[in-house]
């Protein structure tokens, strides 16, 4: 009886090898982006406090950088007391910008503008928390590209150990 020549092909040294493609393509390719959580933090606000429910009086506290009328009222905190703050972490990932580039995970419609990330799994928990992702720090004083996560990460490589995903502009 013949063998199957494609027998034992996908060995642990296939793998690793197609591993290592992978990790240098992401290595290859990254670009410095900021992951941008939701918020958690608040911190005090530039105006006096009111005892009645722990929120803002609407008035400015002398000296304050952001003065207003107290008709007005308060434009950082919106009379809540409180200010947001953003929580950022500067990660590099792999983004490929043109959607003729993309990996073809399967027959899906692609909101136009949309970007592809690549990255390791290690990132997924990251990617998911992100309630937004600022591309390439590096030209953001030039153009300021804002997107946010599209769908479910997709999972890449024999042992599932990279992710695709797709983000759409914000």
């Amino acid at each position: 009886m013949p063998t199957n020549p494609f027998d034992n092909l996908i060995n642990a040294e296939f793998k690793n090898t197609f591993k290592y493609a992978i990790q240098a393509t992401i290595d290859g390719f990254a670009i410095p982006c900021r992951i941008v959580y939701p918020y958690t933090k608040y911190e005090a606000c530039d105006c006096v406090g009111s005892d009645i429910g722990n929120t803002s009086s609407n008035r400015h506290i002398t000296g304050a950088p952001v003065p207003f009328h107290s008709i007005q009222g308060c434009s950082l905190c919106d009379g809540s007391g409180k200010r947001p703050v953003e929580t950022v972490e500067n990660v590099d990932l792999a983004v490929i910008f043109d959607y003729k580039q993309f990996i073809k995970i399967a027959d899906i419609q692609i909101p136009v503008g949309a970007v592809q990330i690549l990255s390791s799994k290690s990132m997924l928990p990251k990617l998911k928390k992100a309630r937004e992702l600022v591309l390439d720090t590096d030209n953001e004083t030039l153009i300021k590209q804002r997107v946010t996560l599209h769908g479910e990460p997709t999972p890449m490589g024999f042992d599932k150990e990279f992710i695709l995903t797709i983000w759409i502009r914000s």
